[in-house]
C-alpha cells in the first residue's frame, strides 16, 4: 500500500468519510490559491 492510502485510511477513522473526501476535493483550490498569493498565473 502506499503512504497516501494508509494517510486516507487513518483519516477515514478519524474524521470520517464525507469530511476526509471534502478536504481531499478542495486541495486543488488550496493549491491554486496558494499560487495566486504567489504571483503566479492561473495557467
Amino acid at each position: 500500500m502506499s503512504l497516501s492510502q494508509v494517510q486516507f485510511i487513518s483519516a477515514v477513522g478519524r474524521l470520517g468519510v464525507a469530511l476526509t473526501l471534502f478536504h481531499t476535493n478542495v486541495t486543488s483550490f488550496h493549491v491554486m490559491v496558494i499560487m495566486l498569493v504567489m504571483g503566479e498565473n492561473r495557467n
